[in-house]
């Protein structure tokens, strides 16, 4: 709450280091923190306007990446139809990044999941190769770590190894359950392979889902935090390339498509501070706690209905 307070009271645009230094540079602290709990020691970060654009973003990172000429050139630089893989469990924001960006939603693969909500490695890889042989391109694969309805986390470790086969962009969309980087005791194996050293990589998260931080104040989490591997893949991927704007980027992050950017990170300096001083075990334990509370009430509650 006093990083919110001071949020409003300095009212400060995110436009340039020029305008605001100390918030930029509390903002390259703070994504620096939340690279570090991934287990990346390198990477390029935004604190985005939620976790339905950061989604956006790691699309547009993947298409820049993977053809560095779409920018100027679009879809002749393709040379074919770009597909894209989600499980059928997904949040909506993924499919819609295939319509906003011209994939179109037919090329937005919904992959069957489980009994449990997560996505099949098995069906995905026999996706990707029946597309490849109809003379696709597939290019990228969103996973969850906590999908909206029931909190079903797909396996990240077996998708990375089919990402790994055929050389495809894997995108992890932690907005529900990334907070589970910051608990020892149900990070694995929920979260296991986010650490991978996978060529192309992204992750996004969002800090008001599992802490008591107030909306807007994650980090592909806002907000939203978007993380890339590459760094600077998302200023080298931005289709407008201000170069005023851009002037300090490297203390910036600034982000692909907005100028005007609310200080959204004071709070999470906060959060961050807590969980790399004393106050983090406490943090830490607060989140097992949460989430034992609810291990217990979902017994509860299916031994009430089976006696019903």
């Amino acid at each position: 709450m006093a990083g919110e307070w001071l949020t409003a009271t300095a009212n400060t645009n995110m436009f340039t280091y020029e305008i605001a230094p100390v918030f930029i540079l509390m903002e390259h602290v703070v994504l620096q923190k939340m690279r570090e709990l991934i287990g990346w020691n390198t990477g390029d970060s935004i604190l985005a306007p939620g976790g339905s654009i950061s989604n956006l973003y790691a699309f547009l990172a993947a298409r820049h990446k993977m053809f560095p000429q779409y920018k100027e050139r679009g879809l002749a630089a393709v040379g074919g139809q770009l597909v894209m893989f989600t499980s059928d469990q997904c949040h909506y924001s993924v499919k819609s990044c295939a319509s906003v960006c011209g994939l179109g939603t037919d090329n937005c693969v919904m992959v069957p999941s489980d009994e449990r909500g997560r996505i099949i490695p098995s069906k995905l890889e026999e996706l990707i190769l029946e597309r490849k042989a109809r003379g696709h391109i597939p290019f990228f694969v969103n996973a969850t770590a906590g999908t909206t309805v029931i909190g079903a986390f797909d396996p990240i470790a077996q998708i990375a190894d089919i990402c790994e086969k055929y050389k495809l962009w894997l995108h992890v969309d932690a907005a529900w359950g990334g907070g589970l980087l910051l608990s020892r005791k149900y990070r694995h194996p929920r979260l296991t392979g986010i650490e991978r050293r996978i060529y192309k990589k992204s992750f996004c998260k969002q800090i008001e889902n599992i802490s008591v931080a107030p909306d807007d104040a994650s980090p592909d989490s806002p907000p939203g935090l978007e993380i890339d591997r590459d760094y600077r893949l998302l200023y080298t991927g931005d289709p407008t390339q201000g170069e005023l704007i851009l002037k300090f980027y490297s203390l910036l992050g600034l982000s692909l498509m907005e100028s005007f950017r609310k200080n959204t990170h004071t709070h999470t300096h906060a959060h961050t501070a807590a969980i790399s001083h004393s106050a983090g075990a406490a943090f830490t334990g607060l989140i097992a706690a949460k989430i034992d509370k609810l291990t217990r009430f979902s017994t509860l509650m299916s031994f009430r209905i089976k006696i019903t």
